[in-house]
């Protein structure tokens, strides 16, 4: 499988009813952009997170998620994919509607 690396930045917005919803994943060339882009967000968002990705897009095959950096809150979905322990980071107790909010 021919792979694929990316370096990823995503932010986290409180809802009023207390759940998070997903910003658009900002793509970037180094991991360095990526975890300047989290500095960058935290300020304004309850969370963010960047990420390395490898795998190829496409087929959709990932072949592997890393974390570079989080700040803030994060939605536990998030945590769990990215391997990130609950005593890290500040997680919210979410419903399970959570997981299904994204930025439109």
């Amino acid at each position: 499988m021919p792979s694929l690396t990316r370096f990823m930045a995503q932010g986290y917005t409180r809802l009023d009813d207390g759940l998070m919803r997903a910003d658009e994943p900002l793509r970037f060339m180094t991991p360095g952009e990526a975890i300047d882009e989290v500095e960058r967000l935290a300020p304004r968002r309850a969370g963010a997170v960047a990420y390395k990705w490898v795998g190829d897009e496409r087929n959709g095959e990932t072949g592997r998620i890393s974390l570079l950096r989080h700040v803030g809150v994060i939605p536990v979905y998030v945590a769990l994919a990215l391997g990130i322990e609950e005593e890290s980071c500040q997680l919210p107790r979410l419903r399970r509607e959570a997981h299904l909010q994204y930025a439109s």
